[in-house]
């Protein structure tokens, strides 16, 4: 299970990644993008966080 978050937490990494590079890439709508995309990044990043912190919970044994 653990090695199931390990690799949702990449994936959550990479998609983060691409967000911030097509965000870059919008110049004429950060203004009006601006504070939706704080919001979603600060979200994710402590979700992130928070369940790498937490990994230990989620290796269970069937």
């Amino acid at each position: 299970m653990s090695q199931q978050v390990e690799n949702a937490l990449v994936e959550v990494d990479e998609a983060m990644h691409k967000l911030r590079d097509a965000y870059n890439d919008i110049r004429i709508r950060q203004d009006f993008l601006g504070l939706g995309y704080k919001t979603l990044t600060t979200a994710m990043a402590r979700l992130t966080v928070e369940v790498g912190d937490n990994m230990a919970g989620f290796n269970t044994k069937d």
